[in-house]
């Protein structure tokens, strides 16, 4: 009886975990945000296509550790329709010393780039994670 009972207790633990983590493979869009010599936020964010939101706050932010939480539909479906935009071009990207690098994670595309130098489709993507952070922090 004690086996059941321990069996039983395991199940509904794994089940459990499985319903609370998002599967890595319906990751819409991952962001993260790199160190900088200065107080610059260091965090990353995941937002899956069923509009999961996942915020790891990791140092110089208001709120260290993890959030989770919804997009709306609306929220969802302005930022599909943003990152199904043409344009995604990043200038040759070269390492400098003290800008905090920004990294988005799109499909199979992976851009790291700096904040000051994007522009058109790209800086609206940003913009908008950035909102997503501001909202949900």
């Amino acid at each position: 009886m004690m086996i059941v009972l321990i069996l039983i207790m395991f199940s509904c633990k794994s089940a459990e975990k499985s319903l609370e983590e998002p599967s890595k493979n319906n990751v819409l869009v991952y962001y993260s945000k790199g160190p900088c010599l200065g107080k610059c936020p260091v965090y990353d964010l995941w937002i899956y296509k069923d509009g999961t939101v996942i915020y790891k706050g990791v140092d110089k932010v208001n709120y260290k550790g993890e959030i989770r939480t919804n997009l709306s539909s609306d929220e969802l479906e302005i930022l599909q329709s943003a990152l199904s935009e043409e344009g995604f071009e990043v200038e040759n990207f070269k390492r400098v010393r003290d800008l905090p690098i920004t990294r988005l994670k799109y499909g199979i595309e992976d851009r790291k780039f700096y904040v000051s130098k994007i522009y058109g489709p790209l800086k609206k993507v940003n913009t908008l994670l950035e909102l997503i952070v501001k909202r949900i922090t």
